[in-house]
């Protein structure tokens, strides 16, 4: 799936479409996402139109921030990313991270939770 790093992966989550690329849906090895679009993942994707398509049977409420997570730079602090304040959001969306795998985003919101 190497040469499918640039291509687009249309993320249907629980009804909204979200369009990323192979690259972005890759970049943390740890990610549900990452063992979605690799190589031998047991699950396969539709292909429309080209792209990548998955639908993902979730709320769609907080889904616009997972992807900015996985879209800033590996290694770069989180602290940069602007979260919610309100305690029900950040722990929606530390439920969302823990289902999609993401480790680094789980310690960010939970520390953030520690702060309110």
């Amino acid at each position: 799936m190497a040469a499918n790093k640039g291509k687009t992966v249309i993320l249907d989550v629980g009804g909204t479409v979200f369009k990323t690329s192979m690259a972005t849906l890759k970049s943390h090895q740890e990610t549900l996402f990452y063992h979605l679009v690799k190589e031998d993942a047991p699950i396969k994707a539709d292909k429309k139109d080209g792209h990548f398509y998955y639908f993902i049977d979730r709320s769609p409420k907080h889904f616009d921030l997972i992807l900015t997570f996985l879209r800033r730079d590996v290694g770069a602090p989180a602290s940069k990313m602007s979260l919610p304040y309100n305690y029900q959001s950040l722990y929606e969306l530390l439920s969302e991270a823990q289902f999609y795998g993401i480790t680094d985003l789980q310690s960010f919101i939970s520390q953030r939770l520690q702060e309110i």
